[in-house]
């Protein structure tokens, strides 16, 4: 089904609601999230035409329980229809509290239409409203910041103009003050403000031009006031980032990629991403034995073809019903083909393959297999890999049949694999290690969440660097070239950490930091977790957000990392003590020498000398002021000093050579008893100099020196 605008002869604007049930399906609904609060009735008006199966209204309470009741309906005529919000007033119910009470919040409200002997068709919905008490504040209104430009993602220079829309949800008109804050990443606010009168049910629009005069990032926070109250407040965002060299089109050879791209690539490719990962789920694309229905593969595929980045294909083997793999006491085998189905998988991948042959760089075989077919369905080690192996074999034969020069991808393995030292993949390669053209795991850490009451394990803390070798080390054992993908890898914001909150910068800082980190490692292409969403118990992996989606402060982060650092030579580090990452890279499109600073925790002074021609970028963007000699203050968010190439050798000299200041050179880890009679004190050298330290525990004393970054 789909939802539009509609407008009705007899009633003006209304909601229509589209349905095909020519594929199957029992009924389509229109859902309206709640939270809805204690009230009396509900009421709507209703337009079906012939040739239905029923119409139904569902609501959903706070516990989960369904609670549904029959709407009379008459054929091509407007029903006007009042539901209590009582007990007795729906005919059944299920799941949460299956009790056959109400119990508020509602979650939602639904109108649904089945199946009837109309098979396509539509209805259409007009003035839901509901008599509530004390309704909440989302109730009340709706706020809707659009930006004009892709996701909140402007170049330099563009045109920017935000739209404001506030909508009066109440039948009464209100007033009420719109306030709008602008806040920079330099900390520099702005503020608007306007008092408007919103008929009831109506709607009120502002736009807003935004400056993109220089690269940055703006939070933008629009407050509903009423009586002097804040009512309801709703954020977005604009990430301003410099023109990639070659856009329009991607570059072809880049490493910075997204793993899917749901709200569309545009936004993505604006930052510089230039590979692009979308899954195909196989009973969604063959309903009955080679009955396809090909959807969005084709036309994805080609746009991103079309401009020039290269698509890497996920194919996942969960089967229609048809194919499933139906074992007494295992259900969760239902979830894989039958054995004597892997043909079928071997022909679905073959004709995907063939369908869309020249339009994508390469397949990829499911998603995590070391869960999928290891541990969610509870098989043995052994098990699972000679599971992932059949589907893999098959798989291969098929993509290499439809098209002999089909790169496969494969054992894109979880954190939990790389954390237990990578068992099911070495598994699997016993078994044929030709299978896997590319090896394409998801280093993650176990702990990767930035809010409240979260302590996130980074990059660095989860060996992300070690996790790469060992990927590469297994690849040498098994006989297969040094070509690895990060096929995704991510960590999440809390959705409702504000776009300049510590965590929020943190999440960014975290994204180059590990960007980085699988750059220097030797990663072929890195798939970032994700453009947008993937809501965990709060917290969303996008470089994006919100409904309509906005760009957060990572997204400047990544454009940055990709400007800076992509299609450069690795130059190696310099040593700057051990809580400072110092990392040259030679040769990006600018013909520069880059190095890329971040303090491993807390914050740092460098003051050094800078050649004649540094260039100083924030991980927004922005250019810093450069000068002979400078103090640069670091943090967690890299900042990048550039030179011309013929520079490089000196820039590295002078970084080395730099003083360094911070609040505590040094930094006491731990200190524990190691036995009765013996205390161990670890304490690390935070600086790039010698230290003399003298340590004193009750009356007895040691005076030594640290070296630096030890």
């Amino acid at each position: 089904g789909t939802l539009g605008a509609f407008g009705d002869a007899q009633r003006g604007d209304c909601l229509r609601v589209n349905y095909d049930f020519r594929q199957g399906g029992r009924y389509v609904g229109a859902v309206l999230d709640g939270p809805i609060s204690q009230g009396e009735k509900l009421a709507f008006w209703l337009w079906t035409a012939a040739g239905h199966g029923g119409v139904f209204i569902r609501v959903e309470d706070q516990t989960g329980q369904s609670l549904v009741r029959d709407i009379p309906t008459e054929e091509n005529q407007w029903v006007k229809v009042e539901v209590p919000l009582k007990d007795d007033a729906f005919g059944a119910h299920w799941a949460g509290a299956d009790d056959g009470k109400l119990h508020f919040p509602l979650r939602n409200i639904a109108v649904c239409l089945q199946n009837g002997q109309t098979p396509e068709g539509y209805f259409l919905l007009d003035s839901v409203t509901a008599d509530i008490q004390n309704p909440p504040a989302p109730m009340k209104w709706d706020i809707a910041i659009l930006p004009n430009v892709p996701q909140g993602a402007a170049f330099v220079a563009e045109a920017v103009e935000y739209e404001i829309r506030l909508e009066n949800k109440r039948v009464q008109a209100q007033q009420a003050d719109i306030v709008l804050d602008v806040t920079t990443d330099q900390g520099q606010t702005s503020q608007q403000k306007w008092h408007k009168e919103i008929p009831g049910g109506g709607t009120v629009v502002e736009k807003v031009k935004l400056s993109t005069d220089e690269a940055g990032y703006q939070g933008l926070r629009v407050r509903i006031m009423a009586d002097g109250q804040e009512e309801l407040s709703q954020e977005s965002g604009l990430a301003v980032v410099v023109k990639p060299q070659l856009y329009p089109k991607c570059d072809p050879d880049s490493y910075f990629g997204t793993c899917t791209a749901d709200l569309g690539p545009e936004s993505m490719f604006r930052l510089g991403c230039s590979a692009v990962q979308y899954p195909a789920v196989w009973k969604y694309f063959e309903t009955n034995p080679d009955e396809y229905h090909w959807s969005w593969i084709p036309g994805a595929c080609r746009e991103v073809k079309e401009r020039g980045g290269r698509l890497l294909l996920k194919l996942q083997p969960r089967p229609p019903d048809w194919a499933a793999w139906k074992v007494e006491g295992k259900p969760n085998l239902a979830g894989y083909p039958s054995p004597e189905h892997m043909q079928d998988w071997q022909d679905f991948v073959h004709d995907v393959v063939e369908q869309v042959k020249g339009d994508i760089y390469r397949i990829e075989v499911d998603n995590e297999p070391d869960l999928s077919e290891w541990l969610h369905p509870g098989l043995t080690l052994e098990e699972g890999a000679e599971l992932y192996y059949q589907l893999l074999k098959a798989a291969y034969a098929g993509a290499k049949t439809a098209d002999p020069n089909c790169v496969v991808a494969g054992l894109g393995v979880s954190g939990s694999d790389y954390h237990g030292g990578l068992k099911f993949c070495r598994a699997v390669l016993e078994k044929d290690p030709k299978l896997v053209d590319l090896f394409s795991g998801h280093p993650y850490a176990f702990v990767r969440y930035y809010g409240p009451d979260q302590k996130p394990t980074g990059p660095e803390e989860n060996g992300q660097a070690a996790l790469c070798q060992a990927a590469f080390e297994m690849l040498e054992e098994f006989g297969k070239p040094r070509r690895m993908w990060i096929g995704e890898l991510g960590w999440a914001l809390n959705v409702n950490s504000p776009v300049l909150s510590d965590y929020s910068l943190d999440f960014a800082a975290t994204v180059a930091q590990s960007l980085m980190i699988g750059y220097v490692s030797g990663v072929e292409t890195y798939l970032w977790f994700s453009q947008y969403g993937c809501n965990e118990g709060g917290h969303e992996y996008g470089l994006f957000r919100g409904r309509p989606a906005y760009a957060l402060p990572a997204a400047c982060a990544y454009s940055t990392c990709a400007r800076m650092i992509d299609r450069t030579t690795v130059a190696g580090p310099v040593n700057l003590g051990g809580n400072i990452r110092a990392w040259r890279f030679d040769g990006n499109r600018q013909d520069q020498s880059v190095m890329a600073l971040w303090t491993v925790a807390g914050s740092a002074r460098l003051v050094c000398q800078l050649p004649s021609d540094a260039r100083i970028v924030n991980s927004f963007g922005r250019n810093l002021p450069t000068a002979k000699t400078v103090e640069l203050d670091l943090g967690r968010m890299p900042v990048y000093i550039a030179v011309p190439l013929s520079q490089a050798k000196e820039l590295a000299e002078k970084i080395a050579q730099a003083e360094l200041k911070v609040k505590d050179p040094l930094k006491l880890n731990h200190a524990y008893l190691a036995s009765r009679q013996e205390l161990h004190i670890v304490i690390s050298n935070q600086i790039n100099k010698d230290i003399s330290v003298r340590l004193q525990v009750a009356n007895q004393k040691k005076s030594f020196v640290i070296k630096p970054g030890t």
